[in-house]
Formats: C-alpha cells, structure tokens, sequence
C-alpha cells in the first residue's frame, strides 16, 4: 500500500497542473480493511489529461500491467478506477482547484473530507484551508520507513532491538519530564515506547526519529521529532533529546536542522515550532544556531508532573 500512495503522490509532485493530492476515506482515517480501495482527490489545472482513454499513469508501471475503468462523474469530481494486479484497486478522483472552495464549502466535498483526508501534496494550502474549514484536522501522510544520512548524524526509525538504548534516558529528568519515555527502565516499557512511535506516524500525528552518530555503530544516540501538526498542515512542533554521553557533540543542532529541513521540504510545511524552558541554556544555543526567531515567554504552556510550566518559544520559518 505504501508502495503505491507513494507513486501517485510522485505523480502529482512531477505534474505542474497538480494543485493538491490527498488520501481520502477509510484509508486516511487508519480503519481501513486489508481489501479496502485507496481513495484519493486530485485536485488539478488540467483535469482532462486524466480523463482520456488512453491515460495511465507511468509510476504505477513497476507494479505490472493495471486494469482502468472509463471516467465516472461524481459531481465536481469524476472518478477514476486502478486495480493493480495482486494488489490495491486505486480509485482517482480528479477535479478543479475549486472543488476545494471554502466560502461556502460544498455540501459533498465536506462530506469526503469529514470522512478522513491525510495531505501528500498541497502546496498551496488548498486543503488544508479546507480541513479547517470543515472542522477537520488534516494530517500528513508520513512514510512508512525513513533513514536520513548526513556526514554527522542518521536519522533512522526506532526498532524494537533499540530498547536497551533508552536505560539511561529512562529516569533523566531532562529527558522524561517533557515526553513520554519512561521514568523507569524495563525492556517492556521501553518496547512500548518504541511501539508508541510507530503508533503516531501512522495517525499522521507525529515523526519520531532515532539520532546515530554517522560512519559508528548504529546505536542511538537520542530522538528528533516533529509532533503537533496544526489542523491546515502548515505547522508542526520539532522537539530532540539526547543521552548524557551525546551532548555537547552539536549532534541536536544537525539533527534538528536537517528534521526542519525535511518536513519545510516534503511536509510543505510554513513555521515550526521549538518550546524550551528558559532554564535550558543548551536548546537555547540550539535554537540559535538554527536560525530560530525568538518569540518570547509562552506562560503556562506546557504541563508536566501536575504543574504548568513557562516555555520560551523559537520559530523556524519556511525559507529563513
């Protein structure tokens, strides 16, 4: 399945008549069946290239020869049926920009997006803008599997056998107080953590990535994430820890910027956010050597074992 949001969603990057791309229904809201379609709205300058008889879609080839249905309206959209052999039946619905009109929204197309929409391509804000205006959250559709690799740092997915690796983040107040590892070290507590990772990617909710040190042993070294999409998708929070034995290398700054990098690149993200006790001189220096613009003191912001607690705020900015 992966697989194949992944090419039509290199479909609609490579297309310069391509407005937006989203997943929509079952499969955006993670309820889908193992036989469940893949439904997708394209939202396009040029909708009739798609509508021909001969269309195809050249990054589906590697999935061998597929059976295409003739157009099908369906009010502002017209649909469009993909089965692949041995695998998921795409269902394509393209349209106009205007299908994704927010004053007012059309009763039918607020009908397909409170039934789930995960953004892939939306440069222009399109459906984000929409989500909003239809009281839904729109999350990113995050791979599956991602590995990073800078001459510094590599950025890799959590695995299971990386538990040992979180004893000594385990009981660290500088690293428990504000995320969800545990205070106390067990292997099992340590593979849920993991598994809670794994959990939030795929709800579109969160990126959580393990810190190695490039050219070493692939053990991590700490985590980078983005986390807190907002509802139209054009920001997210970056958040980093690393075990006591990584500090002080700049091994967060590199992490952190090439996360940032990432998400304003592939996410389509505008802002992100950094919160940072103000006590905290070292994520401060982060943060500066980041580029991050400072907003001032947020009160309350955060809470944390029963209190509420003051954060200083940075911004990145898409661009800066």
């Amino acid at each position: 399945m992966a697989a194949a949001v992944a090419a039509v969603r290199a479909m609609a990057e490579s297309d310069r008549a391509a407005k937006a791309l989203a997943l929509v229904g079952s499969q955006a809201r993670g309820v889908a069946r193992p036989d469940s379609d893949l439904d997708f709205v394209l939202l396009t300058a040029k909708p009739e290239r798609y509508l021909v008889d001969d269309w195809r879609l050249d990054q589906l080839d590697p999935f061998g020869p597929a059976e295409r249905s003739q157009p099908r309206p369906r009010g502002l959209l017209t649909e469009r049926r993909i089965a692949l052999p041995g695998g998921p039946v795409i269902e394509l619905n393209v349209g106009p920009a205007g299908w994704a009109a927010t004053d007012p929204v059309d009763p039918g197309t607020r009908q397909v997006v409170a039934a789930g929409i995960r953004l892939l391509h939306d440069p222009e804000h399109l459906l984000g803008d929409l989500a909003v205006a239809c009281n839904t959250a729109a999350r990113p559709w995050l791979p599956e599997s991602m590995t990073y690799t800078t001459p510094e740092v590599e950025l890799r997915d959590w695995k299971d056998e990386d538990a040992p690796a979180l004893r000594t983040a385990c009981g660290d107040p500088d690293v428990c107080r504000f995320t969800t590892v545990p205070w106390a070290y067990s292997p099992d507590a340590a593979r849920s953590w993991i598994e809670r990772q794994r959990q939030l990617r795929e709800a579109g909710e969160g990126l959580v990535l393990a810190i190695t040190a490039s050219g070493c042993r692939q053990e991590p070294l700490g985590t980078v994430n983005l986390v807190r999409f907002s509802a139209d998708g054009r920001e997210a929070a970056l958040g980093y820890w690393l075990l006591p034995a990584a500090r002080g290398r700049g091994l967060a700054t590199v992490a952190a910027r090439t996360l940032a990098e990432w998400g304003f690149r592939q996410l389509g993200l505008e802002r992100i956010e950094l919160a940072i006790l103000p006590g905290n001189a070292a994520s401060h220096r982060v943060a500066e050597r980041l580029g991050g613009r400072p907003e001032g003191i947020r009160l309350g912001s955060h809470v944390a074992e029963g209190q509420s607690w003051d954060m200083a705020i940075y911004v990145l900015d898409k661009g800066g």
